[in-house]
């Protein structure tokens, strides 16, 4: 009687042991679920590029910051430092280095008014269309589909293509 006991003790430790090794908090797992961060990506001329997860209210000056900063090539002419982060945006920091692949790109589907306003070749009247066009139409199949956009015709598309990418 005493060994059978002993051996249902042994096998309720061996159940629990199991139990707590698998629901235990794994290493490396940096995701929290606190409703006041939001995720955010950071790419371009940034020293630590990627995704990172912030408070709500956090400045592009910060995000840049807790990446560690920009590199030295960096323009932050056109960059509003203080602007308040979006929710699962992208945020590209371009280059002073002159040339298609460091210009700083925007996706269609997630760029704001506010920032469509300080590119050039985008006029309110212009930045306004590419916006009711996104939410009448649903979002961007492609670059090429700006061509639909009120007051965007193919000079004007010239000019600001490069400026955008869909995802």
């Amino acid at each position: 009687m005493k060994r059978y006991i002993i051996l249902i003790g042994f096998i309720v430790f061996l159940i629990n042991s199991a139990i707590i090794f698998v629901l235990r908090p794994k290493k490396n797992s940096y995701t929290f679920n606190d409703p006041n961060l939001i995720n955010v990506e950071i790419y371009g001329d940034i020293n630590f590029p990627g995704k990172y997860q912030v408070l709500e209210n956090t400045t592009l000056n910060d995000l840049i910051n807790y990446s560690q900063g920009v590199k030295e090539t960096a323009d932050l002419s056109k960059i509003n430092l203080n602007e308040v982060l979006q929710p699962n945006y992208t945020y590209y920091i371009p280059s002073t280095i002159e040339n298609k692949e460091n210009q700083i790109k925007y996706n269609l589907n997630e760029i704001t008014y506010q920032q469509l306003l300080t590119l050039d070749g985008i006029t309110e009247n212009r930045a306004l269309n590419i916006i009711l066009y996104r939410e009448n139409n649903g979002k961007f199949k492609s670059v090429e589909e700006l061509l639909n956009v009120k007051y965007i015709g193919e000079v004007t598309y010239d000019k600001i293509k490069d400026y955008f990418f869909v995802r």
